[in-house]
């Protein structure tokens, strides 16, 4: 069998040969999009230099979990070398180097220094904790300082009816 053909199947139906589209996903493209993806962060850059979108990218993001791994730990090697450059810039002590095969990917350095730091802050927090206060939290109120509040409105409450019933007179006028 030859490289330009696959062996696919689904749905329950029986494998069968197809020819390897010329504009598909191929591994020597996950490869490229992978390298440029752990030295630049991000994932626009990355399709762009595999040559395919970032739609496909997501797509099979969604339907293989290996290369949603995958994806993961590049991304994580991109923000580990973008942590390394902002704490060599901040010790104004060289410049980080990419590794073999990414001499080419933009490097961390490409990225806005305060969004890098804002970015970096957002990785370390655990995950589903708010980022600001976004108002005031809630105030939960006791029983008693609830009964209380009940009791005032009811007493205001009947102050109003007491007020607003003219006066009971024993005899009627004229007669």
């Amino acid at each position: 069998m030859g490289e330009d053909i696959r062996v696919t199947g689904g749905n329950n139906r029986r494998t069968q040969q197809r020819k390897v589209r010329k504009d598909g996903f191929t591994d020597e493209k996950r490869q490229i999009y992978l390298d440029t993806l752990a030295g630049c962060a991000t994932v626009c850059r990355a399709a762009q230099a595999a040559g395919v979108s970032v739609e496909t990218v997501n797509y099979h993001r969604r339907r293989d979990p290996v290369w949603a791994q995958q994806c993961a730990e590049a991304l994580e090697t991109a923000y580990t070398n973008l942590e390394a450059d902002k704490v060599a810039a901040a010790a104004a002590g060289g410049h980080y180097v990419p590794g073999p095969g990414a001499a080419d990917a933009p490097g961390p350095g490409s990225v806005d220094h305060d969004l890098a730091l804002q970015l970096l802050r957002l990785r370390r927090r655990p995950l589903g904790q708010r980022t600001g206060r976004a108002g005031y939290e809630p105030k939960r109120a006791t029983e008693k300082e609830l009964n209380e509040a009940i009791i005032a409105q009811l007493d205001v409450l009947s102050k109003r009816i007491r007020k607003s019933k003219p006066p009971a007179s024993g005899r009627r006028a004229g007669g």
